[in-house]
């Protein structure tokens, strides 16, 4: 009898250690194995629709694992995904991509290209003054008025002979407070503006359609603007030249002209009587 109570307490003390080993066992078993073998491995490049240009930093999106990558400079990338998962391709500029696999996986590795089209955004005008309103900003710049305490001087004769009066500013800090103040600021502006207006006015005056079309005989405004273009004068060069002196360079120029654009030469009047006359 005791035996048996022995046997008995032996059976069913180890039976639940032993169960519990095995289940060990089976976990580490599963921990260690793979979790899932239909893992696919996609790789392949990213490129520009048209132009198959390489496209780098692209980000490449496993939205449904919610892990990522980015594409290198080569434009090449790898990121693993379940035959289920979407997977999407952004950049700043294009449209996204959206890969998902076409049909149960035939391979463990896809390498595909991807064509990512250029995307443009159509922004509305939008107008910046430095002021709150436009019309504070034309007032300030109507009024712009320098308040500093200054006095005339003796006049003070330059190099060209001429002889102006000159300003005293009460003190150095009066004279810093003039170069550096707004209204200086404006109207140097106003100055530079002024004189870029003159200038374009100077340059006009001795370089225009009309003047090229009487030295050319060229009558089409196209032609015109052509030989204007041909003749790549410079806005220094049309001001410090003379008109007469740039009279003459147009006429060397047009001879150069008419010598590669034969075609350009207009007719010669008197040949077009006679031959009418005839």
């Amino acid at each position: 009898m005791n035996k048996f109570l022995l046997y008995f307490f032996l059976l069913f003390g180890l039976l639940p250690a032993y169960s519990f080993a095995q289940s060990d066992s089976l976990a580490a078993r599963k921990l260690l194995a793979p979790q899932d073998s239909s893992w696919i491995t996609v790789s392949g490049v990213v490129r520009e629709k048209g132009n198959f240009s390489p496209i780098s930093f692209v980000h490449v999106i496993n939205k449904t694992q919610k892990k990522g990558t980015v594409t290198d400079d080569e434009g090449l990338f790898r990121i693993r995904m379940l035959p289920a998962d979407t997977v999407t391709f952004s950049y700043v500029g294009y449209k996204t991509f959206v890969f998902v696999l076409d049909g149960p996986p035939k391979s463990d590795h896809y390498a595909v290209q991807i064509e990512m089209s250029q995307e443009s955004y159509e922004l509305s005008p939008l107008t910046i003054y430095p002021f709150p309103e436009e019309a504070e900003f034309k007032r300030q710049i109507i009024e712009a008025e320098l308040e500093v305490k200054e006095k005339k001087v003796q006049g003070v004769v330059y190099g060209d002979g001429t002889k102006k009066s000159a300003v005293a500013y009460a003190s150095p800090v009066s004279a810093i407070a003039f170069l550096f103040s707004k209204e200086r600021k404006l109207k140097k502006r106003l100055k530079k503006a002024r004189q870029n207006y003159e200038d374009y006015e100077h340059i006009q005056s001795k370089f225009n359609e009309k003047i090229v079309s009487s030295v050319t005989g060229l009558k089409k405004e196209e032609d015109i603007l052509e030989f204007m273009r041909f003749c790549n004068y410079t806005n220094e060069y049309l001001l410090k030249t003379v008109a007469y002196d740039l009279l003459v360079d147009i006429e060397y120029k047009k001879s150069i002209y008419f010598s590669q654009h034969p075609e350009k030469m207009p007719a010669d009047p008197k040949a077009e009587i006679n031959a009418s006359e005839e």
